[in-house]
């Protein structure tokens, strides 16, 4: 059986429901210094920060629950990119540490 606009909508709903019911969970990391590391603090915080504006805009881009249809979820590049691009000011961080975790690669 393929779900119809109707029921990806209503699907949509419930999740999003639910999610904003939920109350958030805390989570508490370690930081733990890589001594291969050899980006500034300055240069990792202007990754971050463009990895955030990346999933700000991306969410931006996302249709509402009433709006969303089978169709919306048709990759547009038939399916050839399926991860977010690395923001231009990660380049420096991910060459100089290769440990390192872009906010992009979380998407």
């Amino acid at each position: 059986v393929t779900p119809t606009d109707a029921d990806l909508q209503a699907a949509c709903k419930t999740a999003y429901d639910q999610c904003m019911q939920a109350t958030p969970q805390a989570t508490q990391k370690q930081c733990q210094q890589d001594a291969t590391c050899t980006a500034t603090v300055g240069e990792a915080e202007a990754c971050y920060a463009a990895g955030l504006k990346q999933g700000v805009e991306l969410m931006k881009s996302m249709p509402s629950c009433d709006k969303i249809t089978m169709q919306s979820l048709q990759p547009e590049d038939a399916g050839t990119s399926t991860t977010a691009q690395e923001p231009a000011e990660c380049t420096a961080v991910s060459s100089k540490c290769p440990n390192w975790t872009t906010v992009a690669a979380i998407y």
